[in-house]
């Protein structure tokens, strides 16, 4: 058996390949993105048996819960379009790039919350996204007045 528990967060910046479009009521972007992502988990093995098929053995240990962290870098590229009102969507392929991780060799996580497979240094992978963008509408500022002087002053 194996379990593990942990959370993650990515934060990054898209940037649109896309020219200003000139319809504003058609609202696509192709665009390229760098994301930063960290994890912190936890994973044990309370109970392994390993089978031993010719001399008919069967091994029994455990692994201890380890906590354990990693940073990672995704780039990515993707597309995204909207289909309905304000309503978008799209997908993207991205590389993740494991900056540091867990440290052990003899028990690795399985999977890492938010990156994949906790023993690849790299990977390769897709994504696809549905959205939707509240509507607040265009900001309007005020320009505070301008005074004007009194007669004969």
């Amino acid at each position: 058996t194996y379990k593990g528990n942990g959370a993650f967060v990515t934060a990054g910046i898209d940037y649109n390949f896309q020219k200003k479009q000139a319809d504003l009521k058609e609202r696509f972007m192709f665009y390229g993105g760098l994301r930063y992502g960290f994890a912190q988990f936890s994973y044990e093995a309370p109970s392994y048996t390993i089978y031993d098929s010719y001399w008919g053995d069967r091994i029994p240990g455990s692994f201890p819960k380890v906590s354990s962290s990693a940073h990672w870098v995704e780039l990515l590229i993707g597309i995204k379009a909207e289909v309905l009102k304000n309503f978008f969507l799209g997908w993207n392929i991205r590389e993740k790039i494991m900056v540091s991780g867990p440290k052990s060799d003899v028990f690795p996580p399985i999977v890492i919350p938010g990156y994949g497979d906790g023993v690849k240094g790299s990977q390769f992978d897709w994504q696809y996204t549905v959205s939707y963008m509240i509507p607040l509408g265009d900001l309007k500022i005020r320009e505070p007045r301008k005074q004007e002087n009194a007669p004969g002053k």
